[in-house]
């Protein structure tokens, strides 16, 4: 069930009851944007910061959690917008108030977001879903043998655009796979993305699985909004490095002579980071006979797309600003230098003129996707393995 399909249920179109937010950082300004764009009417927000009390986020107040008290909760549905520990916290809270979770209260706007949950630590990656990090994504939702050789095989990679579980929508690749089957291609194409990767993350699963165990035709890493992200280090994704500072600690009386954990380089240069990455990929693809695609995935705030007020409004709000500014600077600068590259695509202008493509400043909807999807079916008719398309 989709993102969408599961807010319609809890709000369905006809439901009196009170909608509420608990939580405004980034995943409270972005589920805030989702109802509004569903067309849910937010009554007010609840966040423990007593410096938000009094704000106002998209024309909606924030007020202190015990604005709870004066409320019937048979009338109520309060969204957890927070992860981890502190959906937790937040859920006790509300559990110790008198809610009861997923009845009037839920995390569907937090962890609910990833269909197929991210449970594997991996010591190359920081984190993956193991053996199931490919995805094949088959337009009828069918599975079909990998070792099938007759078939055009497309492997993506990417970030939460690309991933197959982020909001449950049909992704991209998806709809990928829907225009060469309606073509009459016989083709595999075969999910590799993961929420959170940036170019890095491709890179290290495509040399550690991707090449060997998938065996291509055709790579193609559709990315940049991850890379425009603040990260320390070139190739050691965040998440690793909180994981390994952790097991320091605990184990630190065991460790010997260890004074510290290296995790190379810290990035001075995403821009430099990404192009690197790309080149990798691209020059491991072509020694293995494979054709490799980078596309340089396009945002809300590239091009020409059609914003409308609420999504003005979002841009600027401080919660994401700062994130947005160099977003800016990173896709200012990445425009140009792609272009030195003949096999990455600039795709930063494939919505322009359209409006109600986005989710959220990054993710598309199904419309989205599909736009994206015929973009990229239109590079691969010139592709020398999809020669016969």
């Amino acid at each position: 069930m989709s993102i969408v399909e599961k807010i319609n249920n809890i709000i369905p179109g006809d439901s009196p009851k009170k909608v509420i937010i608990f939580g405004m950082g980034h995943v409270g300004i972005h589920g805030l944007l989702l109802l509004k764009k569903l067309g849910k009417k937010v009554s007010y927000i609840i966040d423990n910061d007593k410096n938000k009390f009094g704000k106002r986020y998209l024309g909606v107040e924030v007020k202190s959690p015990y604005e709870l008290l004066y409320e019937d909760w048979d009338n109520i549905l309060v969204f957890i917008c927070a992860g981890g520990k502190r959906s937790q916290e937040m859920a006790e809270m509300l559990e110790g108030m008198g809610g009861r979770i997923h009845y009037n209260f839920f995390t569907t706007l937090a962890e609910e977001r990833y269909i197929s949950t991210i449970n594997r630590i991996d010591p190359i990656l920081g984190y993956s879903r193991g053996e199931n990090s490919f995805e094949e994504m088959i337009a009828q939702g069918c599975k079909t043998q990998k070792n099938d050789i007759k078939k055009l095989r497309i492997l993506t990679l990417g970030g939460s655009t690309t991933d197959p579980s982020y909001y449950g929508i049909k992704s991209w690749p998806f709809f990928l796979k829907e225009i060469l089957d309606e073509k009459g291609i016989p083709n595999i194409v075969i999910n590799g993305g993961i929420v959170g990767y940036n170019s890095s993350q491709e890179m290290l699963k495509l040399l550690g699985e991707g090449i060997e165990n998938i065996q291509p035709d055709i790579v193609i890493s559709y990315s940049g909004a991850n890379d425009s992200a603040p990260s320390q280090y070139s190739l050691v994704h965040d998440y690793c490095v909180e994981v390994l500072q952790k097991l320091r600690e605990c184990y630190k009386d065991n460790m010997g002579d260890i004074d510290e954990i290296y995790y190379g380089k810290p990035v001075d240069d995403y821009v430099t980071r990404y192009l690197k990455n790309m080149r990798i990929m691209h020059a491991v693809c072509e020694e293995f006979g494979v054709e490799f695609l980078g596309i340089l995935q396009p945002i809300m705030i590239t091009g020409k797309y059609n914003l409308d007020e609420l999504e003005k409004e979002y841009l600027k709000s401080s919660i994401i600003s700062d994130r947005i500014r160099m977003s800016l600077d990173f896709y200012k600068r990445a425009e140009e230098r792609v272009k030195e590259y003949p096999w990455i695509y600039d795709f930063t202008s494939i919505f322009d003129g359209l409006n109600e493509i986005f989710f959220d400043w990054v993710h598309c909807n199904e419309k989205g996707n599909k736009v994206i999807a015929q973009n990229i079916y239109k590079l691969l008719e010139h592709t020398k393995k999809g020669a016969s398309i």
